[in-house]
């Protein structure tokens, strides 16, 4: 999912296979940069992109609507 662009949903679930960082931009078009460890993640954001420059985080994400 990193730099393309979605609809945002209700929530994001984020798989994270090696912990990092990702930034996540969110459907007011600011960021939140986080740190994820291994595991499933559920985030209650409204997200709409995840951006690939700096991310160190080996993830896959979902759009929950």
């Amino acid at each position: 999912m990193p730099d393309v662009p979605v609809d945002p949903g209700l929530a994001l679930l984020v798989d994270c296979n090696a912990g990092g960082r990702a930034t996540l931009v969110l459907d007011d078009s600011s960021t939140l940069s986080l740190t994820f460890s291994p595991g499933l993640t559920l985030l209650p954001l409204a997200v709409i992109a995840i951006q690939s420059a700096g991310q160190t985080a080996a993830l896959d994400a979902w759009v929950l609507d």
